[in-house]
């Protein structure tokens, strides 16, 4: 079933993106701070800010999960965007928030991801058998979501060939 699916799939990316790329670019602050300190040197091939939200402990409510696909496992996180931890971790004041606030990241590798899908309907990709993951469902776009899916399943097939 995943050779059917990954037939209609685009290709996946095999560039990884530059930290100056527009993908990067278009994260909030504090957000693009926290991924640069999660991926240090790591080659980033896809990064998409999904509509999924997460608690990070912030009084205003959740914050969107980011999703960064690397070369053997997938990087969601989510920073809080607040104003007022903002204020706080540059006053370098607020409990446990430091400069980056308060903020969620999970690692889950490929290779537990085997079976994700993308439902069109409703516009998660399900991330699965990734049973012990905080968040199993990611709300983005169809063009997101192929694109994701084709590199989570980028992994299966190169050790198919092998």
């Amino acid at each position: 079933m995943a050779g059917m699916t990954s037939q209609r799939l685009p290709p996946p990316r095999l560039q990884p993106l530059g930290r100056g790329s527009e993908a990067f670019g278009r994260l909030p602050p504090r957000c693009r701070a926290l991924a640069e300190r999660l991926l240090g040197e790591a080659e980033v091939f896809l990064l998409v800010r999904t509509a999924t939200k997460v608690d990070v402990g912030s009084w205003f409510g959740p914050s969107r999960v980011c999703a960064c696909a690397l070369a053997d496992e997938l990087l969601l996180f989510a920073a809080d965007n607040s104003p007022l931890t903002a204020l706080l971790g540059w006053l370098g004041r607020g409990e446990g928030t430091g400069r980056l606030g308060r903020f969620y990241a999970e690692r889950i590798a490929m290779r537990d991801l085997r079976d994700s899908t993308y439902n069109h309907v409703t516009g998660e990709l399900l991330l699965a058998p990734a049973t012990a993951a905080r968040v199993r469902k990611l709300r983005m776009a169809p063009l997101e979501g192929y694109q994701l899916l084709a590199q989570i399943h980028r992994g299966h097939e190169e050790r198919r060939d092998a």
